[in-house]
């Protein structure tokens, strides 16, 4: 199939993937997955209700609505949460990724830099800042708050990760074959790495290498659709 892509769009990628920020796929489950989250909301609203003064019981109605794709009413628990007790590092890390999840961006960094100021060593805060300033364009910034993060936590495949997707999007390939190897390294199922690594192969011209990489993307995670529409 390769090289030929006439009349095809641009090789798709993946980046900017947060701790935290999870897209929630329809599945054969998802009516169970529904209850199990009602389920949560009814607990943790019940809690807030016979304890309306303890912050983490709104935090984890916050996680609830979050999980539950309630983004709004997550925000409102959250913040709740933080009036009641304004120290908590991890609710506002949470905040943040709700926020990014509604591509608030100035609202999910200044939450990011919130949890950093109560915990510098808040390693998932570093990472997630480092996509919000990509997304915002600041990219000596995300590359400062993704080495930070590998600082901090080394080994972790996302941080990594996402440093290859800065890399690549600056045209520095070979450091971003680095990072992409490293995050393959510390997590080998990680299939969107492989369409990104297979893309720079691609661009390449190293058609046998950019064949065999997307396989095994679509060998980790057979409903990848970007790793079959590259393929073509």
């Amino acid at each position: 199939r390769f090289p030929a892509r006439s009349g095809k769009l641009p090789l798709a990628k993946i980046c900017g993937v947060s701790l935290g920020v999870i897209i929630l796929l329809l599945t054969v489950a998802t009516y169970r997955r529904n209850q199990i989250w009602q389920n949560g909301i009814s607990l943790w609203q019940d809690v807030g209700q016979k304890s309306p003064f303890k912050a983490r019981g709104y935090n984890n109605l916050g996680v609830a609505y979050e999980e539950a794709g309630l983004y709004p009413q997550s925000l409102a628990a959250y913040r709740k949460s933080l009036a009641l007790n304004p120290t908590l590092p991890e609710t506002y890390n949470r905040l943040g990724n709700v926020y990014q999840k509604l591509e608030k961006y100035h609202e999910a960094m200044e939450a990011y830099l919130q949890t950093l100021q109560r915990q510098p060593s808040h390693f998932k805060a570093h990472l997630n800042l480092g996509v919000v300033y990509r997304k915002l364009g600041r990219y000596e910034e995300a590359l400062q708050a993704y080495q930070k993060a590998i600082g901090l936590k080394p080994g972790f495949a996302l941080s990594y990760y996402n440093l290859g997707c800065l890399y690549e999007q600056a045209g520095q390939y070979d450091k971003a074959i680095t990072e992409y190897k490293l995050a393959i390294t510390y997590n080998p199922k990680l299939a969107e790495v492989y369409n990104n690594l297979a893309n720079i192969h691609y661009h390449r011209q190293e058609y046998a290498q950019a064949l065999a990489v997307y396989q095994e993307a679509i060998r980790y995670k057979p409903d990848l659709v970007v790793a079959h529409y590259n393929l073509g």
